[in-house]
Order: C-alpha cells, then structure tokens, then sequence
C-alpha cells in the first residue's frame, strides 16, 4: 500500500514534534525521567546538595535539566550552564548572567568574588540559588577547578549552591583527573538515567504528535513501527526523536508494506534513508 496523505495533513509535524527545538515545546514524561527529577528534589532538600546525573549522549539528561530550571519555585535564582568549552571568565559571566547580573568585564576572581556574595546572600534568606552543569566532562580543567571552588561556599556553616552536574561517564573518572575534592565529597549519589522501555515509547511517540496537533498519532505511528524505533534506538529519547523525525519527512512517495496488518518495511523514494 501506498500513503501519501499523512503529511500534507500535518505539514511540518516531524520538526514540530521531533526536531531541534521540539523539546522546549513538548515534555513528555517517563518513568526514568520522572525518577531522576525525583532524585534532584531529594538533593535539593540535603544539606550536602550535589548531584549527579548520569546517561549516555542521547539520553535525555539536557531535557530533565531544563525541566528542573523552569519548574523552580519562585525566588530561587538557577542559571543552567553547558559547561562545554568553556573557560573559567565565560563560564562565572554566564552563570552571573542568568542570576540577573551585568558582569562587565571583570576578572575571574571577580566574578568568583560576585558569586560567593550573591550565594552567601541568598543562601542567609533561606533561597540557596541552584547551578546546573551540563556537559561537565568537556569542560576546561580550569573551569572544573572553579566549579570545585563554588562548591566550596558557605554561609553560616552551610553550603550556599545546590549544585546539579551532568555527565556521559560518571564523576569517578573527573574526579581522579580534576580538582573536585569539594564535589566529591558533598556529591550525594549519582542518578543513571535508564531508557524508555517498548511501550514507554509507543506513548512517547503518540504523546508527541498529539501535542503539536495530531489526530491519528496511531496512524502515524502504528505499533509495530513504534516497537522498531525502539529497537533501533535503543529507548534513548534523542535517538527516538532522530528515527521518528526520519518517518516523518515530506515525502514524494512513501511505500509500506504490510502482511496481516503488521508492517513488513517502510520505503521512502524520496531519499536513500530506509527503515525495515
């Protein structure tokens, strides 16, 4: 059979739902999500208030973080930082930044000095800010032993910064190529983000078209294609967002072909790209 009529009803719907942006649009929530944001709560609560939150490229991490940035209770000040490549100047000035502060062109120690009032201030009335790292394990060395000395900072005896890291590898690795004696030792766990199982991914995928406007996610997304995604993937959501987004491109022609009501293959005679 041949189905051509999908897309020209949802024009744009691949991108919408599944490309680049499409997660500051539509969360959908999982089980390993929905757990990991309960692991950053509990170390919100701790005195000790380091985090870690582990998984490989592709696995959600980046979208749980933003989750947790943008669902802070009023008054918290939380800057979340990629820590890729950046060195120590950029990565205080942009931390500062999302604090609401202009930071100028100040030194490093400067700005660490900025840091340090602003947290020990917050921290006295009782709304320690939150930094959230991501990406930690491709930060400049220097920029670590920064994030070290942030987590250094105390007012009254208590720490001042909840700190949230992410990572590809786990800590264990920075620690013993860094200075992060302070990180290691307020660190309360590390969180590893496991992946969405075959039906956490068929209500992945029909959750996401639904909320950009689709009213046949099935049609879409039939089961069987749902259950081949997943395997292609491996339950990783940025993975599934890459295969899904694939089926959903505009097309001249699209072939699928089906015995009992199962999906054999799925062609696209518009590029090279098959999925079987």
């Amino acid at each position: 059979m041949t189905d051509t009529s999908l897309q020209s009803v949802h024009p744009g719907l691949g991108d919408q739902a599944f490309g680049r942006d499409a997660d500051a649009l539509v969360t959908v929530e999982y089980q390993s999500h929905k757990d990991a944001l309960r692991f950053v709560r509990t170390v919100f609560e701790s005195e000790r208030g380091v985090g870690v939150l582990h998984g490989p490229e592709k696995s959600g991490k980046t979208t749980i973080v933003e989750r947790v940035r943008n669902t802070m209770p009023d008054g918290i000040a939380v800057a979340l930082v990629d820590g890729t490549d950046l060195r120590p100047r950029a990565f205080l000035s942009e931390m500062l930044r999302q604090f609401g502060y202009d930071t100028g062109l100040q030194s490093t120690d400067e700005l660490l000095q900025m840091v340090e009032v602003f947290a020990t201030q917050q921290a006295r009335s009782a709304r320690a800010p939150v930094l959230i790292v991501d990406n930690v394990e491709h930060m400049y060395p220097r920029s670590l032993r920064v994030l070290n000395s942030l987590a250094d900072i105390t007012s009254h005896d208590k720490f001042a910064l909840r700190i949230i890291i992410t990572c590809n590898k786990g800590l264990s690795p920075l620690i013993a190529s860094a200075d992060l004696d302070n990180i290691a030792r307020r660190h309360m766990g590390i969180f590893t983000i496991g992946p969405l199982s075959t039906n956490e991914t068929l209500m992945y995928l029909h959750a996401r078209v639904t909320a950009r406007g689709a009213q046949q996610p099935y049609a879409l997304f039939p089961a069987d294609l749902c259950n081949r995604i997943r395997e292609l993937s491996g339950g990783w959501p940025g993975k599934i967002n890459h295969y899904a987004h694939e089926a959903l491109r505009p097309e001249r022609v699209r072939l699928v072909l089906t015995r009992d009501g199962q999906t054999l293959s799925y062609f696209s005679f518009s590029s090279k790209k098959v999925l079987i």
